[in-house]
C-alpha cells in the first residue's frame, strides 16, 4: 500500500470490497488462472463533511473548500454517486424541500426514563 498513513481505515476497507467482490476475491480468481495478481491500490477521493446549514468542509486532493462552496460541492458529489436519474431527482427534491422549509429530520436516540 505504499507505506502511507491510511487515516480512514473504514473507507479503505470499503474501497477494497466495492462491487460486492473484494480485492481478495479478485486476487484468488487471477491466481487460479496462474497469473500474477496486481497489488491493491487505494484511490483517495477526498474527505467531506457538512457542519451546518449551507456550510461544509471538503478536502479533495490539494483543493480545500469551506462554507457555501464546500456545501455545494458536498451536495453535487453526493448526488453524482446516487444510482439512477430518478433516484437523484427524488433525493434532490427531498433535500430542497427540507432546506427551504427549514425541516430537519431529527435523529435522536432517547433512553426511556425508569418508572420506579
Amino acid at each position: 500500500m505504499g507505506g502511507g498513513d491510511l487515516h480512514a481505515a473504514a473507507v479503505v476497507g470499503r474501497a477494497s470490497g466495492e462491487g460486492g467482490r473484494g480485492h481478495e476475491a479478485r486476487v484468488d480468481d487471477v491466481a487460479a488462472r496462474g497469473e500474477d495478481p496486481q497489488a491493491f491500490r487505494y484511490l483517495d477521493k477526498g474527505t467531506m463533511a457538512t457542519i451546518g446549514r449551507s456550510a461544509a468542509v471538503a478536502e479533495i486532493g490539494p483543493l480545500k473548500l469551506k462554507g457555501l462552496v464546500g456545501w455545494l460541492a458536498w451536495l453535487f458529489v453526493h448526488l453524482y454517486y446516487i444510482i439512477g436519474f430518478r433516484n437523484r431527482l427524488v433525493v434532490l427534491v427531498e433535500w430542497a424541500w427540507d432546506y427551504f422549509r427549514y425541516d430537519r429530520p431529527i435523529r435522536l436516540i432517547a433512553r426511556a426514563k425508569d418508572s420506579g
